[in-house]
């Protein structure tokens, strides 16, 4: 502007008449449409900062992608986050170095995406299920993009303290929810179940249990840690993760959360020492939630976890619905594509079969159908790869403890996926994705020798 003095002149009042013009637009909408503009205005914002910082782009897309609202644009809905993580994997091409990411995870990713693309072209309605592969796509490129990031440690910390803001921030809108105000979140899907920012309960129950996991692990790795800031950070995070699993009522979250904290402890048998510290820091953190969480919240979780699973109608279409989708990828070895499951569902004869849900409640099962038998392999490596590094560095007595935490939460999604899927929210896309990047130990630590691998963790404190 200080070169060209004359469009300063003509740009200044040409932004003023624009930026009036939207403000008495702005006033003159209905609450929900100020709220949908404003979520829309800044992600966009957040995207501009990605193309010029690519980088950034990548932890945008993990602080913003609990909060997704739905947008009409040309007459077509789409959602915030959808706009935010394909433009962000745009913007995160730059990054991407091919010899940076573990062999695994570059073939499981190859796999996964070719197996939905395929499936997409034996799909009854071929554009949702093309839909699909898109977001795997996007997802696999901030994957791969996030391995160029140095140093992955103090990465993987600071991904970790994002996942602990912001669900402190989720919590506060599930309260609100619970308390009858639904200030930007709206009233939950269903009635009697708290969903805060999510679309339904289970991946609110599922988020908050992944969040808490993280923070306790962070949580022990800080007993040491003179920074008082970053321990009342994750503090908050845990508590919150806790209560959060409660108010959802969601049994599966219950399930994530337990599995996540015996990897923790796994993870460290060798080290009894900080086996030590994450009983206490549960023990802690626990104390704390139970004593913020809401009495009839306690009851709920705990009546909703005791009674049989056989008892409840709605479990009983969820096993109708397992064994169609069994049936379905047995028979489909190309998958029926993504958002396809309906359509299979409307030719079955099942009698139990009343309502054509969106996916088969068994994790495994539904990517199958989303992307075939070659995806389902693609995403066994994806997901399982981190997870056996991270256990043979634990047999070996070495551990990587900032992957400790996302290698948990990892864990606690797939018991919790054995029971449900949450992927048809792609913000639990995304969740994959850091997870699977999170919970892969230290670039070195595959090709290193024990003794090597200890003294680079040595020298590497964390």
């Amino acid at each position: 502007m200080r070169r060209h003095p004359p469009l300063a002149r003509l740009l200044y009042p040409t932004v003023i008449a624009i930026a009036a013009i939207a403000g008495y637009r702005f006033a003159g909408m209905n609450y929900d449409n100020q709220v949908k503009l404003t979520a829309l205005v800044v992600v966009l914002a957040a995207i501009v900062t990605a193309v010029f910082r690519p980088a950034l782009a990548l932890a945008l897309v993990v602080a913003l992608a609990p909060f997704e609202f739905f947008v009409t644009a040309l007459g077509i809905e789409v959602g915030t986050n959808e706009i935010l993580v394909i433009i962000a994997a745009f913007a995160s091409l730059p990054l991407i170095s091919l010899a940076d990411v573990p062999r695994p995870l570059k073939v499981g990713a190859m796999l996964i995406v070719i197996g939905s693309i395929i499936s997409s072209t034996v799909a009854i309605s071929w554009g949702i299920a093309l839909w699909g592969s898109v977001r795997w796509l996007c997802v696999v490129i901030l994957l791969m993009a996030a391995f160029r990031i140095r140093p992955a440690n103090r990465a993987r910390n600071l991904a970790a303290a994002i996942v602990s803001a912001t669900s402190v921030v989720v919590l506060g809108f599930a309260l609100l929810q619970k308390a009858g105000v639904y200030f930007f979140v709206g009233a939950p899907y269903l009635s009697d179940r708290i969903d805060s920012t999510f679309g339904y309960y289970t991946v609110f129950g599922a988020y908050m249990a992944m969040a808490a996991l993280i923070a306790i692990n962070q949580l022990t790795m800080s007993w040491h840690d003179r920074t008082a800031g970053r321990v009342a950070l994750h503090a908050a995070g845990a508590a919150a993760g806790l209560v959060g699993v409660v108010l959802s009522l969601s049994r599966g979250a219950a399930l994530a959360l337990g599995a996540g904290l015996l990897w923790l402890l796994l993870a460290n048998i060798r080290e009894p020492r900080r086996v030590m510290r994450v009983v206490v820091t549960v023990f802690i953190v626990g104390l704390i939630g139970f004593a913020v969480t809401p009495a009839s919240a306690r009851k709920g979780l705990s009546h909703r976890i005791s009674d049989p699973a056989a008892s409840r109608y709605s479990d009983l279409q969820r096993f109708a619905l397992r064994r169609d989708g069994l049936k379905a990828l047995e028979h489909h070895p190309f998958g029926i594509g993504y958002g396809n499951f309906p359509n299979y569902l409307r030719a079955s004869s099942d009698p139990n079969i009343e309502h054509y849900l969106f996916h088969a409640h068994w994790l495994p099962v539904q990517i199958g159908l989303d992307a075939g038998w070659l995806g389902l392999i693609g995403f066994a490596l994806l997901v399982l790869s981190p997870l056996a590094a991270g256990l043979r560095g634990a047999l070996l007595g070495v551990v990587d403890k900032s992957s400790a935490g996302f290698a948990a939460a990892l864990v606690g999604l797939l018991a919790q996926g054995w029971y449900d899927y949450l992927c048809y929210e792609i913000s639990f896309l995304v969740g994959i994705g850091l997870l699977v990047w999170g919970a892969w130990p230290h670039e070195n630590a595959e090709n290193a020798s024990p003794a090597e691998l200890a003294t680079y963790v040595d020298v590497n404190p964390i």
